[in-house]
């Protein structure tokens, strides 16, 4: 039977406390956050699965607190490393795997000693009643269409992506957290979907007697918050609302049953803001992002939001016109531009877009994976006239970052290479010892001080003019 939870742990993690107990930190490698459990001497020998933010592994502490309590949660296992114990969910999710331990007798003390001592821990970790309802949300935000299901903004004060679920009046029933870009909060949307018609993923709390309910996705993380009730009937209601009225949703965010049945990583994959990449670029833009340079062309940075590297295409007027998703390094974000040049020759790679900030364009590469995407278009004709450009343009840094590539004639601006041929015919002059005033293959314009003409050259792909 194949074990779909083993790889989601990291086993090489130490204590990093030292100290008995649980023994939450970040990962270095892929920036999520887990936690461990150690022994009265501070040895790990328990290890949680990846959380995308610190309330989410809180939250998982916590639930592995209660879900200890009852021995049907526990999982005694043994393969090639040995033998070792799980911790699982009431629903069966697994939450918990061991290190493995040489023999029976070992394992099941470490687990009597994890089930004695958890408890103890559960003050140090419950949410602050100011926390309950978390900093990823807004509650502060109203509805803006006043109709009743989703609506989808972006907030003026964080430039996050949220949507809401309104009731029948179109008030504001569920909330969203925060996202990073639209395609994010549109998975976000379709996670609710693919989950809210079950009663079993929903969770009703009571805060200083005000009542409020979340609801979670299969993998056991917290995918949006109702608002608050005066009273449970109150929120009995709302959520029978919901569960009614979500399913009608499926086909306009696309949500069939292949996409139901979508496993738990994935679904962890689709979580809002604070999700790394498991990968050298995230499937993330940052749109809001202005041009560094103001310089045509490709222009590379720093990213003070996240410490991960980007790179922009700039258009004639400096400014971003093609995005790049975010990279854990600045070797793999050039390696991103080599990409994206070598792919912006192939009309194949593009696909044109839209979702409901407007219209957009996308490249890929030879192994389908999305490289880069453009700014938003106010129509068609814009966009496919923009992207023309981009195809014209981009291969012309080739040499700048050493990508050897054969350009197809149609995108040598072949008009102007006739026009050229053209005035010769008429005797025009040509000055043939005139340098160009770069070394790029491609166009290069400049006056020329000897005759007072402006002149232009086409190079090729070693500089020189052709």
């Amino acid at each position: 039977m194949a074990d779909n939870y083993k790889s989601l742990y990291d086993f090489t993690q130490a204590s990093h406390s030292g100290e008995a107990g649980f023994d939450p930190y970040q990962s270095e490698k892929n920036e999520q956050f887990y936690f461990l459990f150690n022994d009265k001497q501070g040895k790990v020998f328990l290890f949680s699965q990846p959380y995308p933010s610190i309330d989410k592994r809180n939250e998982g502490i916590r639930e592995s607190i209660r879900c200890a309590d009852s021995d049907s949660n526990f999982g005694l296992r043994k393969d090639e490393d040995g033998f070792f114990f799980t911790l699982k969910d009431n629903g069966g999710t697994e939450l918990l795997r061991s290190r493995p331990f040489a023999n029976e007798e070992e394992r099941d003390t470490s687990l009597n000693y994890f089930r004695i001592e958890a408890p103890s821990y559960i003050e140090k970790f419950s949410p602050r009643l100011s926390k309950l309802a978390s900093n990823d949300y807004d509650f502060g935000q109203e509805s803006r269409s006043q109709e009743k299901g989703f609506e989808l903004f972006r907030s003026e004060k964080n430039r996050l992506y949220f949507f809401h679920f309104n009731d029948k009046d179109g008030n504001a029933l569920l909330y969203s957290e925060g996202y990073s870009s639209s395609r994010a909060r549109r998975n976000g949307i379709r996670s609710v979907i693919k989950n809210g018609s079950n009663p079993e993923n929903y969770r009703f709390e009571n805060e200083t007697n005000r009542y409020f309910f979340t609801l979670k996705a299969e993998n056991h993380q917290e995918i949006a918050r109702s608002r608050y009730f005066n009273s449970r009937n109150e929120g009995d209601q709302a959520l029978a609302f919901l569960i009614h009225e979500i399913p009608g949703f499926e086909e306009q965010f696309e949500v069939d049953d292949s996409t139901k049945s979508l496993n738990t990583s994935l679904t962890m994959n689709e979580h809002p803001i604070n999700n790394p990449s498991n990968s050298g670029a995230e499937d993330e833009y940052d749109l809001s992002q202005l041009s560094q340079s103001g310089e045509k062309g490709f222009e590379r940075f720093l990213s003070n939001n996240n410490n991960e590297y980007y790179f922009h295409f700039n258009d004639e007027d400096g400014t971003a016109f093609f995005y790049s998703e975010g990279y854990k390094s600045d070797k793999s974000r050039d390696n991103g531009i080599r990409s994206v040049i070598k792919n912006s020759i192939k009309e194949a790679h593009y696909s044109d877009k839209k979702d409901e900030e407007g219209l957009f364009f996308t490249l890929r590469a030879g192994n389908y994976q999305e490289i880069g995407r453009s700014k938003y278009f106010e129509s068609e004709e814009e966009m496919s006239s923009s992207k023309d450009w981009f195809m014209k343009t981009v291969h012309r840094s080739a040499k700048e970052f050493k990508v050897e590539l054969e350009v197809p004639k149609e995108l040598l601006s072949a008009p102007m290479a006739r026009s050229f041929a053209t005035s010769k015919s008429k005797g025009d002059d040509y000055d043939l010892d005139q340098a160009g005033t770069t070394t790029d293959a491609g166009f290069d314009s400049f006056h020329s001080e000897k005759h007072g003409q402006h002149y232009f050259h086409f190079n090729g792909a070693d500089g020189q003019p052709l």
